[in-house]
Order: structure tokens, then C-alpha cells, then sequence
């Protein structure tokens, strides 16, 4: 009988109809061999006949066999309809079916079971183990099946990635001693558990060795898979990499130590409430600021800690609080004694939104922040009433008005009910009342006046510079007034303090109260602090009554002088400012003041002052500007504004002298300008001239060359000799440009050191024979992108400053290399960031400069030259280039040292330069339609630049000012490009031309052409809109380039509309 446990396809046995024949043929064949052969015959014999029977025997069976086979057949079918009567299968633990035994009708003795054998499995696993078997290889975490004694049965791709094996390797490693060794005892008694039945499955986090023997904390869930008899199989492992999260879990636990720690250790007292205010935790300061045990605390709600003023109503506090989103706000808490105690808080969430939330309050105790809030503010009153006090002293015109304004003030820092302020006149033996306060009443100038001998004791208290405060009536001498009051009773408490000024006692300052010890130390203080500036003032007060007619006429230095007989003066009044105009001391002025006409006046200019004090002796007013020579040499200009006045036989003159050197060299300074800027407006016009002689020159030149001359013709290097000529030139034009400041802004990409290389023949020029110019360039230098006349300016302003520092010759030095600037390097500059750089350094051995001349040096119209022979603007542009560039520049100089310009430019790194096409626009039939219209004023470069154009296949238009060229504009409907010079003649400038043509053409573009840029430019904003520019001179390669990059860029614009 087949195996049903091997097989799985349907077989049907009949089993009592399978006849093994071989039981029978074996006996035959024994007797045959041991018979006689006397007996053969009759053995044959009966051997057929056994024979026959048996055959006919079995045909027998084998025909009822079939008939019962049929009659089961059908039995079969029907049963297979039957639902009722289904098959009892058994399954093993893999799912496999063991057998199927269908319940047939009994035959008499015959086939009673008919037995099936079928693996239903078959058609429904496939798919199930492809799922499975995916599922398990790409699962997140890892999935294993391991044999109980540790040998690992299959693992997935996650495993391997856990213990860094590959699978193959991690077969061969017993799973067991990959455990961490301190923890295996614990895996195993759960797996012992799991072999016994204990349970059905486990968890355990633990540490394991990885293959580069490092620990890693493991998550494993088993289950024990049976095989049907229940014998153990293998177990079903599921392990997680936890070993993250174990740190984060450590990490925590010691953060939460630590904030434990910080919670209880807080300076500030800090409160866990819910949000029905109930107090939930509290750390040690909460217990000391409020008096309270934590068991007391945490028992009481918010509303029991607060002063009753600011006391919410019940379950409302924490949420109010709460409004304030963090922030501190002060309020008023109660300690268990029933202190008040001023607080700062802060509250906020911990966690969720619902009722049951945690908010942590931050408490701390301000008050000593409010006692000194308080002490300030009682500070910045007392300074306010001071300055107020400053104030009126500085405003006030009288000695009266400065008494009163004094006393008034004070009322708010002393509590005095009367005051007031007398003067000491010595020399009368007398005190005058100056003036008194009396409670809320106005202040009185009194005038009284009463001897000094009534107050003898207390003015030798004074002139000690004392200040008392008495309640006793025998030592009330500071207010006489006050003693009939004092003696009855009716004044407790005085404060009397000195008015000194110059060391000279000069008054006192009382006051007076009914109540006793009225008067504390800090009053003491504060009419000290104001006493001596009282004093001052009153005496300044009345000094400056005396000369209010000269101060009115105050501007600088003034004087007041009296006219004793001609060509002799006695000085009155000096003020000190002449020390510092003349730079000789103020007495020198003050006993001679012929010192100042002989030595101080200018020796050209002494005649024009006699005859301003001329003028000033007959009575009139005069006005002149005159030279001074100071004391170390120097000259300054001033102007004296003077006017005479007769009081009674006397002639007075009061003078003002202002110092108007520094106005005299701005005036110099601006004619010097005005005379570059002459001298600019030339060079331009002749740069511009030139640029269109040269654009002719060369644009010839190369048409001829490349169209007319083949290379071995006879004068082909001569032409190449003109055109090598004017791109010198171009040079020239482009460093004159650079003289009058005139050149346009185009930064390029450039390398430094060709600049100076080409620069040197002109520099050596400009510095003379006396000078040696020396060149030490980095042949690694990294670009910079500026425009190349501003090189120039830039080479140019700080070689003509260094030639002039060298009139006796020397070097000149210029000097290349880069530079990789950090935080550090840069700390000292305020105006450049870390970064890499390109230094231009420019050193001369001349004279060099002290630190007051370095501190000016880039100031505009700032300069030491001497008078004509320098504008103060060269380093002062030169800076604003640098800045422009996003530079920087250094000046190292000592006196006698020379001088060392260097000029930080930002390095650029500009990928290898690809390529260019020179002929964008290939189609031909493009370029014949196009239409260019040139508006030039100059015939000769209008005529080659059309010529250029025509070569190309353009159609070309051109007018020689705006007017033709808005005739043509209007004539021809489909002009594609304008070209225009923007200085034209007529009325109408380029940028106008074009306005009005792009009004008739919206769709034209636009090329500007000049051969220099003054204002005219600028003012146009040519460059500052971004408008196509092409610089004269230029030459047809770069005409017809720029055309055609104009053209392509409109037909691309074209094409994405």
C-alpha cells in the first residue's frame, strides 16, 4: 500500500481484491524440483489442473470485482454530492493532509472502505510560502528560526544587519554564544520555561555580542513551534535592535536625575499646579519663601498663597496665568506668617491641553529688586529735581532767577516749610536776603539785609565748608529770622549749608521745619551736591551781568577792548579761546596787546588791520579776514567782526574773531575741483574724439586685413602695425578716462597683474627718473572682477600720492599675491568678511605719516599738500572703488618710515572658460531680414559700422541725429535693432531716440555706443538699467558679435512666447 504522508496525488486501492500470485507460483516450483522423475508425469499433470482451477478461480473474483468496482463507483459520486457525510482529515503540523477515509454502504464481506490519499495543500501553499517568504526577507526588524540548542535554522537580512554577519557566517555561530555572558542565565530559564510548557511565549531585552565585538541591547520575543505529537521543534525568534532607544531610555533617566536635582537645588521657588489651582509638587525654596512645610503646601491651592488685592477668584488663577505664555509678571504671595512678599512668576504648560495638566510656576522672590527699584526711583527723582535744578541755573539771566529756581526744586527732595539763600558782602560787614521760599508761596526776592556780626559763629562754621543741622536754639545762627521762632517753639529742626565758589565763601542756604529732625543725612548730601554749583552760578550769574552786551555778540573767541589814545589799547576782556587760535598763551594778549599786531598778525596783512582799528577809533563798525601766524608757524585765516562804542569819554571796541581756515581750503579745495573738472570735461572730449578716430582707424584696418590682404602680401604687417597701434591707443584713451574720472563702470574678469604690467611704462613716466618702480608679482594670481579703469584710478592716485612723498627720489614698490582671510584677520576691519582675497600693495620710501594724518588721510578735500597742488579727492576716490568692490583698504605708515597702501579686492574663481561661437546666428535668411537701424553722428563711424553690417547680410538703416532717425523709424515698419551713439546732436540724446523709437517699435531692441561717459551717461542711467552697452573704440568682430548675441536672445524670447 502507498505512503499518504509522501504522496499527494488521488490513488483508490480496493484493497480485498489485490491478489499477490507470488504466494502460490513459490510452492509449484518445490515440488517440481523434488519430485522423481518417475513422477513427472503425474506432477505435470496435476500441475495443469491445479492450474486451470486457479484460473478459472480467478477469473471468478476478478469478474465480481468488477462488478462491485462499478456499484462503488457510484457510491462514489454520490457521496461527493453529499455535503453532510464529508471527509475527516487529519493534518500534521506542517499543514500536510495524513489520510481521508470516506464512509461507503457495507458490502457482505466485501470492500467496506475505500481509502484516498490527497495532498490538498499542494494548490494553496505555493502562494503562501512566496508571501511568507518575502515577508520574512524584507521585514524592519529581524525574524529567525533557531534549533533549541542554539544552531540558527534561517534568519532574514535583518539579523545579519544586527550582528554585522552574513548569513552564511551567522549559520555557523551558536546563537546562544552571542548572548552578552551577564545576561545568559536569564534568556535560559525563559527558555527553559517555554521547553516545559510554562508558557506559550517571551520577551527579554538584552545585551548580545555583535561579529566586531560590540554591544548591542536586543529586544527577543520567541515562540516554540511542536511537532504534532508535540515534541519541540524549533523556536520562532523576533529580534528588534533596541540599543538606541536604551541610551535615549539611560540618557533620560539621568536627565531626569539631574532636573530632580536642579528642581530642588533652584534658586527659585517652583510649584507643580493643576489647572483647578491645587498645588500638586513644590521643591525646598517654595517651603523657605513661604514659610510652609511641603506636606502644607501641597494641601493648599494657589488662591491661599496670594495678598488679597490680587487674590482670583477660585480655579481661575493658574489659567490667567497661563495668558501670559511664559512670560514673568509680578504679584504679591503671603507666607505662613502673613508677610507680604513681592514675586516674579512664570507659568506654563508641562503637558496636553485637557483639565488634568501640569503647569510649572517659576516664583522668585523680587524684594530686594523692588527695595532697590524703590532706592533707584528715589535716585532718578533726586537727579531729575538736580537737572532740573541745572537746568534753570543754565536758563536762568539773574542771580534772583537762579536762587528761586533753586529753592523751588528743592521743595520736592528737602521737606522744608521756609528757606532761604543770602549773600555776603564782607566789605560792608552785611548779609542781603537774596531770595526766600515760604511754604507753597511763591518765591520772594526780599533784598534785606542784616549784620554779619549776628552771625559771627555760624559764618566761622562756614568757612570750614560745614554743613549742620541743629535743633537747639543756643546754635541757631545760620537764620537769625528763625530764632524768635525756634526760642517759642514754633521751629524744630534747621539745615543750614555754605555758598562757596573759588574757595570763597560767599553765602548760605537754610532751612527750616516745625517738625523735629526734619533733616537727615540725605538731605545733608544733596544740598552739598548742589551748594557749591548754587554758589558758582550766582557769582557767574552776576559777572555775567556785567558783560551781557559782549556775550550777545559771542560767537568764538571775543574780546573787549579800550582805545586809551591811538595806536594804544588796554584790554579788558580776553577770552581764552585765542590761547588756542594762536596757539600763545592767554597773558601774552592780556598786558600787551600790541604782542598781537607785531607778532601774531600775518606781516602782509598788518596794514589791513590798522586800518580796521582805524575804522573802529572814528566810531564805525568794521568787518575784515585777515592771516594769523601761530605760535608753531602755522597760518590760519580768521575773520574779525568788530563794532566801537563811546561811553562817555572812552571808545570801546568789542570784537569776535572766528577761525575760517578750514572754510578758506574748502574754498581752495573746490576751485582746485572745478579745475579737474575743467581739465576732465577736456580729456573726455578729447577721449571721446579719439575713440571715434580710433574706431575708424582699426575697424578699416581689419576689414582690410581680413578681406582685401592675404597674409604673405607685402603689407600685411603693416596694417597689422595699425592695428596693434590703435589698440594702443585704446589703452590711452581708456587711462586718460581714468585721469578725469571719466570712464564708464564695466567690471570684467581680470588678472591684476597684466594691468600693472601694461601700466608700467606710463607709471615710470609719471614718477621721473628719481623714483625706481619695482614690480613683484604673483604668477599664481587669482581674478577679481572690477572695471579696468578703476585699476588704473586706483594704480594711478596712490603713485602720484607716493611720488609726491619722494621728492628726493626713491621706490616705489607694487606688488601682487592672495590671500585667505578668517574670522580672526578680519576682527580688526570693520568693513570686510573672511573670505579669499587678492592684495594689491603699493609701498614708497618716503616721507610716511604720523596717526593724526592717517586718521584723515581718506576724508575728501582732505590734504598736505601744499596749497594748489593737491584736490584732497585721490584717496578718497580710490576708497570708494575699493568699497564698491566690496574691498578693503590698509594704510601702514610711520614718519619717515614710508607708506604702504594695500588694497583687499575679493578673489573670484570663474569655471574654464568654455568656447565661444562667434557666429550665433548661422541662418542666413534670418540675418537678410533683419532690419538695423544706425544713429551716429559721426560720418566716418557711422559709414564702418555699416559697412560691418552689410557684410553680414543685415539691412542697414542710418541717421546722423534723432529727428532722421525718427523719420526713418516711422518709414520703416520692421526694425529689429537700434544702434545709437548716446551723445547726439540736434536736441536729442540716445536714450531719448530711443524712447521715441521703441514708442513707434515696442519689439525693437536697443544698443548704446560711446566713446566716452560723462554725466550725460550717467544721468541716463544707461548702465544702471541694464541696457546693452558697446565702448568705443570697438572693432567689427565685436560689433557683429554683439549684434547677433542681441538678435538671438530677442529670437529666443520669441520662440518661448
Amino acid at each position: 500500500m502507498l505512503d499518504w504522508c509522501e504522496y499527494f496525488r488521488p490513488q483508490i486501492h480496493f484493497l480485498p481484491v489485490q491478489i499477490d500470485t507470488s504466494l502460490y507460483f513459490p510452492t509449484f516450483q518445490v515440488l517440481f524440483v523434488q519430485m522423481p522423475s518417475i513422477l513427472t508425469s503425474v506432477a505435470i499433470l496435476i500441475f495443469v489442473i491445479a492450474v486451470v482451477i486457479a484460473a478459472i478461480w480467478i477469473k471468478v473474483l476478478l469478474s465480481r470485482a468488477e462488478g462491485e468496482k462499478a456499484k462503488l463507483e457510484a457510491e462514489i459520486a454520490q457521496y461527493r454530492q453529499s455535503e453532510a457525510e464529508r471527509e475527516q482529515v487529519r493534518m500534521n503540523l506542517e499543514g500536510q493532509i495524513i489520510d481521508q477515509a470516506l464512509k461507503l454502504q457495507k458490502a457482505e464481506d466485501q470492500l467496506k472502505t475505500l481509502i484516498i490519499e490527497e495532498d490538498i495543500t499542494d494548490r494553496q501553499l505555493h502562494d503562501t510560502e512566496a508571501k511568507l517568504h518575502a515577508t520574512f526577507e524584507q521585514a524592519a526588524i529581524g525574524v529567525a528560526r533557531i534549533a533549541s540548542d542554539g544552531q540558527w535554522l534561517q534568519v532574514n537580512q535583518k539579523v545579519c544587519d544586527i550582528f554585522g554577519y552574513t548569513q552564511l557566517e551567522l549559520l555557523d555561530v551558536n546563537f546562544y554564544d552571542m548572548i552578552y555572558p551577564e545576561d545568559r542565565n536569564a534568556h535560559l530559564t525563559c527558555h527553559q520555561k517555554l521547553l516545559n510548557n510554562e508558557r506559550n511565549t517571551y520577551s527579554i531585552e538584552q545585551r548580545y555580542i555583535r561579529k566586531n565585538s560590540s554591544l548591542i541591547w536586543i529586544k527577543l520575543t520567541a515562540y516554540l513551534a511542536r511537532y504534532y505529537s508535540g515534541k519541540p521543534k524549533y523556536f520562532f525568534a523576533i529580534l528588534e535592535d533596541i540599543t538606541q532607544r536604551r541610551e535615549m531610555e539611560a540618557t533620560l533617566r539621568e536627565s531626569e536625575a539631574l532636573y530632580r536635582s536642579l528642581f530642588e537645588r533652584a534658586y527659585d521657588a517652583i510649584l507643580l499646579v493643576r489647572q483647578d489651582d491645587q498645588v500638586v509638587d513644590v521643591n525646598n525654596r517654595a517651603c523657605e519663601l513661604l514659610d510652609y512645610t511641603r506636606e502644607e503646601l501641597l494641601s493648599m491651592k494657589v488662591t491661599d498663597l496670594q495678598a488679597p488685592e490680587v487674590r482670583g477668584e477660585p480655579g481661575t488663577v493658574i489659567k490667567q496665568e497661563l495668558q501670559y505664555n511664559g512670560r514673568y509678571f509680578e504679584t504679591i504671595d503671603i507666607d505662613s506668617q502673613g508677610r507680604r512678599i513681592p514675586v516674579e512668576v512664570s507659568a506654563s504648560k508641562l503637558k496636553g491641553d485637557d483639565e488634568d495638566t501640569l503647569v510649572l510656576c517659576i516664583v522668585r522672590d523680587i524684594t530686594k529688586q523692588k527695595d532697590a527699584q524703590a532706592e533707584l526711583q528715589r535716585y532718578a527723582d533726586r537727579l531729575k529735581i538736580l537737572s532740573q535744578i541745572d537746568k534753570a541755573i543754565l536758563s536762568a539771566q539773574s542771580a534772583e532767577a537762579i536762587g528761586g529756581a533753586t529753592l523751588k526744586s528743592l521743595q520736592a527732595l528737602i521737606p522744608y516749610e521756609r528757606a532761604n539763600i543770602n549773600l555776603f558782602d564782607f566789605d560792608d560787614n552785611e548779609a542781603i536776603v537774596l531770595v526766600e521760599k515760604v511754604d507753597d508761596e511763591d518765591v520772594k526776592s526780599e533784598g534785606r539785609r542784616f549784620s554779619l556780626d549776628r552771625v559771627k559763629p555760624a559764618i566761622d562754621i562756614m568757612k570750614q565748608g560745614r554743613i549742620q543741622v541743629i535743633t537747639e536754639t543756643s546754635l541757631l545762627a545760620f537764620a537769625p529770622e528763625s530764632a524768635n521762632s525756634l526760642e517759642e517753639g514754633s521751629v524744630q529742626s534747621l539745615l543750614g549749608a555754605p555758598l562757596i565758589s573759588n574757595d570763597e565763601l560767599i553765602g548760605s542756604i537754610v532751612f527750616t521745619s516745625t517738625q523735629p529732625y526734619a533733616f537727615s543725612t540725605e538731605h545733608q548730601q544733596i544740598i552739598r551736591e548742589v551748594g557749591d554749583q548754587i554758589a558758582v552760578a550766582i557769582q557767574n550769574a552776576q559777572l555775567m551781568e556785567r558783560f551781557r552786551r559782549v556775550i550777545t555778540s559771542i560767537r568764538d573767541h571775543i574780546y573787549m577792548t579800550e582805545v586809551v589814545e591811538p595806536g594804544r589799547y588796554k584790554n579788558h576782556y580776553i577770552s581764552p579761546h585765542i590761547g588756542t587760535l594762536t596757539g600763545y598763551p592767554l597773558e601774552k594778549f592780556l598786558k600787551n596787546w600790541d604782542f598781537f599786531i607785531t607778532t601774531v598778525v600775518h606781516p602782509d596783512d598788518r596794514a589791513l588791520v590798522e586800518a580796521h582799528l582805524e575804522k573802529l577809533r572814528s566810531g564805525q563798525n568794521s568787518k575784515i579776514q585777515y592771516r594769523l601766524t601761530r605760535a608753531d608757524g602755522a597760518v590760519t585765516w580768521v575773520r574779525d567782526k568788530a563794532r566801537a562804542e563811546k561811553v562817555g569819554r572812552s571808545m570801546y571796541i568789542y570784537g569776535v574773531v572766528s577761525n575760517i581756515t578750514e572754510r578758506k581750503q574748502l574754498e581752495e579745495q573746490l576751485h582746485q575741483a572745478q579745475k579737474m573738472e575743467a581739465i576732465g570735461q577736456l580729456a573726455g572730449g578729447v577721449a571721446h574724439d579719439f575713440n571715434n578716430l580710433l574706431t575708424v582707424i582699426t575697424g578699416v584696418a581689419e576689414i582690410t586685413l581680413n578681406s582685401h590682404i592675404d597674409d604673405d602680401h607685402p603689407i600685411s604687417e603693416e596694417i597689422k602695425q595699425i592695428i596693434t597701434a590703435g589698440h594702443r591707443a585704446t589703452a590711452l584713451t581708456r587711462q586718460l578716462l581714468a585721469f578725469s574720472r571719466k570712464q564708464m563702470l564695466q567690471p570684467q574678469i581680470l588678472d591684476l597683474n597684466s594691468i600693472v604690467e601694461s601700466m608700467s611704462k606710463l607709471l615710470q613716466r609719471l614718477l621721473g627718473a628719481d623714483i625706481q618702480l619695482t614690480t613683484k608679482l604673483d604668477p599664481a594670481l587669482g581674478l577679481v572682477n572690477i572695471d579696468p579703469s578703476q585699476v588704473d584710478q586706483i594704480i594711478i592716485n596712490l603713485a602720484v600720492n607716493a611720488r609726491d612723498a619722494m621728492p628726493y627720489g626713491g621706490q616705489l614698490t607694487i606688488e601682487t599675491s592672495n590671500a585667505e582671510l578668517d574670522k580672526q584677520d578680519t576682527h580688526s576691519y570693520d568693513e570686510i568678511i573672511p573670505g579669499s582675497y587678492v592684495i594689491l600693495s603699493i609701498r614708497d620710501s618716503g616721507s610716511g605719516m604720523d596717526a593724526e594724518t592717517k586718521a584723515h588721510i581718506f576724508e575728501p578735500f582732505f590734504t598736505t599738500k601744499e596749497s594748489g597742488k593737491g584736490t584732497g579727492l585721490g584717496l578718497a576716490t580710490v576708497q570708494g572703488i575699493v568699497k564698491h568692490c566690496k574691498g578693503h583698504i590698509a594704510i601702514e605708515s610711520e614718519p619717515q618710515q614710508g607708506t604702504t597702501f594695500r588694497i583687499y579686492l575679493p578673489r573670484v574663481f570663474v569655471p574654464q572658460e568654455q568656447p565661444v561661437a562667434t557666429n550665433i546666428v548661422t541662418d542666413q535668411s534670418l540675418i537678410s531680414s533683419t532690419t538695423i537701424l544706425v544713429v551716429e553722428d559721426d560720418a566716418m563711424v557711422r559709414e564702418l559700422t555699416r559697412r560691418i553690417l552689410d557684410a553680414e547680410g543685415y539691412k542697414v538703416l542710418t541717421a546722423r541725429q534723432g529727428q532722421e532717425a525718427l523719420q526713418l523709424a516711422q518709414q520703416e515698419q520692421n526694425i529689429q535693432l537700434l544702434i545709437t551713439d548716446v551723445i547726439l546732436p540736434g536736441g536729442m540724446k540716445g536714450p531719448q531716440v530711443a524712447k521715441e523709437v521703441t514708442a513707434l517699435q515696442p519689439d525693437i531692441k536697443v544698443l548704446y555706443t560711446s566713446g566716452y561717459t560723462d554725466s550725460e551717461i550717467v544721468d541716463h542711467g544707461v548702465i544702471d538699467r541694464d541696457r546693452e552697452f558697446l565702448e568705443k573704440p570697438y572693432t567689427p568682430k565685436s560689433l557683429r558679435h554683439k549684434v547677433q548675441e542681441i538678435l538671438e536672445e530677442k529670437r529666443k524670447a520669441v520662440i518661448e512666447t
